[in-house]
């Protein structure tokens, strides 16, 4: 909102851990060789901690930028598991595949050990990284700490690095993790920002987001304030900064003073907290105001950070490869090699269900009128008989082509589009994919155009028009085929993934320097390491499967980022009266 007048290019006080924002101080410098340490050492373990928001995260992020080609990292984010659970998810990282449905400890482990040595052997490090270490539960550390009894002679053939709360170094203080405890090599501790680092690290943001004198924004005597509200915890400055721009770009100020940023303080923090602001905060203090201050902030990142620009219009994930493109298979074996399996949980019955829940959406390009229903002796109005009209209404609705007249899907190259047949069984499975498409009739060339579903009906897009259209109903007429539109990557032929060479590699690595606006790609020609691990970050926050592999549904998730256009979900109109009443009978359900 505020950055056009303050003549920035994008907001610079984000609270998500981008790597371009990290002000590399001296106690970051230290936290982050210590954690290459870790990477290329002899083994063992290495520890970093601090305080909530002390940019932990933002380092750990700036170290997957900085891999040696010769490493293999497990990135563990969410670390309270079981150490079945643990062990499963360090083979999905590192891409190994165990054969049975539950495998046993003893698999997980043997699995492990064979890839370790055969790693060593080819001259790679391995490295296990735990963000959020503080959560581990006892059993789970002690079966980490086995891990690493596999060495030779000279070098530990797994490294860890347990990156964590300070609540860490009381966790591994306990006499009965002593074993672990002493096979800490390297520990660091990261502590807040001092004082007179606050309006560095504030112009330092400020710059990287276009600003060259952010020191005319931010005075001196506002950032002493800045640091004794904040007490000096990176984060925080990041929220008050934020929404002491935003109080001043509302009162048309040229600069943040100190009663905006009083006012954008009690704002975070509460008047309570105010109350108990010292004057001279410690370094290490963790004094009410400041636990309150943390709490409010990490509700903020909660509802940020998953929202952020990179994931504006992601939903539940689908089956990620193309062969998954056939077929939404009942049961898989589990595993967790080169192939991927379908996340849903949804695609059990091979039949067309209703699905009487309200639509979760965000209303972008919402009605503000009852949509009218289709009467049912007019059922056969949704249906047209023509391929290329429903192209050309699904392309005018969707903002990929207003005014283009195509005739099939092959027409569509010449716009730089493409058709993606997408079969489904059910309707969880369409509301997954949530892009309007094109339903084809079954037994029949005909095909109806598909704009939105909510509370058991189907929102159809007839002669320009919405109409609405019980979910049963359209159900007894569709078959399950479906085709997208997107704009497919030329050098798009099949799923790639870690070692892939070619036009596609590079077309991806430039996708994602453009979305993180980075001068540089991760890599040229080769997909290599860094660039599987920015691959599996947009997965996680896309609800993807994270398994590094980049198949058809990653690349539209990748096109919803690119190349905006309306979603299934955008469509909402006022509850039509007889459509909350619709509800799935297994009974009576159809194909």
């Amino acid at each position: 909102m505020y950055s056009r007048y303050f003549g920035l290019t994008e907001a610079p006080f984000s609270i998500a851990p981008n790597p371009r924002y990290l002000y590399m101080s001296e106690r970051h410098r230290e936290a982050l060789a210590h954690l290459l340490y870790g990477v290329s050492g002899s083994g063992g373990f290495v520890m970093l901690t601090g305080e909530v928001g002390t940019g932990k995260t933002t380092i750990s992020r700036s170290l997957l930028q900085r891999l040696p080609d010769d490493t293999d990292i497990a990135f563990i984010l969410n670390p309270y598991q079981t150490t079945l659970e643990l062990l499963a998810t360090i083979c999905e990282e590192l891409s190994l595949a165990y054969i049975s449905d539950e495998p046993t400890l003893k698999e997980l482990n043997d699995v492990l050990h064979h890839y370790l040595l055969d790693n060593h052997a080819k001259g790679r490090n391995t490295v296990l990284m735990i963000d959020e270490a503080q959560l581990l539960p006892f059993e789970t550390l002690e079966q980490i700490r086995l891990l690493t009894n596999l060495e030779t002679d000279n070098k530990k053939l797994l490294q860890i690095i347990l990156i964590g709360q300070p609540e860490l170094q009381q966790l591994l203080a306990r006499p009965e993790l002593r074993q672990l405890a002493q096979r800490i090599t390297a520990r660091f501790h990261i502590d807040v920002m001092p004082q007179q680092e606050v309006q560095h690290y504030i112009v330092h943001r400020l710059k990287v987001a276009g600003v060259e004198s952010g020191e005319q924004l931010f005075s001196a005597k506002v950032c002493r304030e800045i640091y004794r509200y904040s007490g000096g915890v990176p984060r925080l400055i990041n929220v008050l900064c934020d929404r002491a721009l935003l109080g001043a770009y509302t009162q048309h100020k040229l600069s943040v003073d100190s009663t905006t940023l009083r006012a954008a303080a009690r704002e975070v923090l509460g008047k309570e907290a105010l109350q108990h602001r010292p004057e001279n905060s410690s370094q290490t203090s963790r004094a009410p105001w400041l636990v309150a201050g943390a709490a409010t902030v990490a509700a903020l990142a909660i509802a940020l950070l998953w929202w952020s620009s990179l994931d504006e219009a992601v939903s539940k994930s689908v089956p990620a490869t193309v062969a998954e493109v056939q077929a939404l298979p009942n049961k898989g074996a589990k595993q967790v090699a080169q192939k991927s399996k379908p996340v849903s949980a949804t695609a059990a019955e091979p039949v067309l269900v209703a699905d009487n829940m309200a639509s979760s959406s965000v209303p972008v390009s919402a009605t503000n009128e009852t949509i009218e229903a289709v009467p049912p002796v007019a059922a056969a109005s949704v249906w047209q008989p023509e391929l290329g009209s429903a192209l050309t209404s699904l392309l005018g609705y969707s903002g990929l082509g207003s005014g283009f007249n195509v005739s099939d899907c092959a027409s569509l190259s010449r716009h730089g589009l493409s058709c993606l047949a997408q079969p489904v069984k059910h309707w969880g499975a369409v509301k997954q994919i949530n892009r309007p498409m094109i339903l084809q009739r079954q037994g029949g060339e005909s095909y109806a155009v598909l704009i939105g579903i909510e509370a058991g009906q189907a929102i159809l897009l007839v002669d320009g028009k919405p109409k609405r259209m019980p979910l049963l109903s359209l159900g007894e007429l569709w078959g399950g085929e479906t085709l997208i539109v997107w704009r497919k990557p030329d050098s798009y032929q099949k799923p790639i993934g870690l070692g892939a060479r070619g036009a596609m590699v590079s077309w991806l690595a430039k996708a994602f320097a453009d979305l993180d606006q980075q001068p540089q790609p991760l890599t040229e020609d080769v997909f290599n390491r860094p660039l599987q691990q920015r691959v599996k970050l947009f997965q996680r926050h896309s609800d993807l499967k994270d398994d590094g592999v980049v198949g058809v549904n990653t690349l539209l998730r990748l096109n919803e980022t690119i190349y905006p256009t309306k979603l299934l979900s955008d469509v909402v109109s006022l509850p039509p009266k007889a459509a909350l009443a619709v509800t799935a009978n297994p009974a009576q359900e159809t194909h």
